[in-house]
């Protein structure tokens, strides 16, 4: 019996967004159907011990057959987030994630969790971002460039935006707390962080760069802000 599913993504310290905590999950290889407790959640799910790490003592399926496994079972969008925290924290690759997946074929949900790591980018930084891009996707909106670098004329660095539509000279930043508490140096105070990225923001401006910023409240319902980012498409063909 091994630490599997949502208890292992947070034993490895992966985000998730919108899934059930109520249990402990674990997998085992006898045969016979899935049983549930108040706490307890027993899923028969063959594995080999080529899958099994050991994690502060305990026995724990590796990063990509958790990814796997939570994409057989839990919505895209949620499939989405972890998937792209595995990929950036564990430096897995889409391949990586495939074979974890073929390994065992004949399990339910494999289609569903195809497509969700098709999707599956190791380039988004947080649970946010990984939203964006799946709202985005859904809204209709043409695949950006993540992580994108902003330079100047003379090919001097500016920024790095999370979102960018290089063809149409927008770029978009999800705001969340997280990515203010990464860009919050040391001696450095909240509101001179929040300065500075005003001041970021600007220099992005005076590229005639159009940006675009949202934050959590915003991605549901997200119609709002895809419909700035078509008009802003909009402007930009004109």
């Amino acid at each position: 019996m091994v630490v599997s599913h949502q208890s292992s993504a947070i034993v490895r310290g992966l985000p998730l967004w919108n899934v059930e905590l109520g249990r402990v999950h674990v997998s085992t290889c006898a045969r016979g159907r899935s049983r549930k407790t108040d706490r307890l959640h027993v899923h028969s799910a063959p594995f080999d011990e080529t899958e099994v790490t050991n994690v502060d003592g305990m026995r724990v399926l590796s990063a990509a057959r958790t990814v796997v496994d939570l994409a057989r079972a839990v919505p895209f969008e949620e499939a989405v987030v972890i998937g792209d925290a595995a990929m950036h924290n564990y430096r897995l690759t889409t391949n990586d994630l495939l074979e974890a997946l073929d390994r065992w074929p004949r399990r339910p949900g494999a289609a569903k969790a195809r497509r969700a790591i098709a999707f599956m980018d190791a380039r988004s930084e947080s649970p946010g971002e990984s939203r964006s891009r799946v709202r985005m996707h859904l809204a209709g909106l043409p695949e950006p460039e993540l992580q994108h670098v902003i330079t100047d004329a003379q090919g001097n660095f500016i920024a790095r935006v999370d979102f960018a539509l290089p063809e149409f000279g927008i770029v978009g930043e999800f705001d969340g707390r997280a990515k203010y508490t990464r860009l919050l140096r040391p001696h450095t105070t909240p509101a001179q962080t929040v300065y500075d990225e005003k001041l970021r923001e600007d220099a992005l401006r005076s590229q005639t760069l159009q940006v675009l910023r949202w934050t959590w409240p915003d991605l549901n319902p997200f119609h709002p802000t895809a419909t700035r980012w078509h008009n802003a498409i909009t402007r930009a063909t004109r």
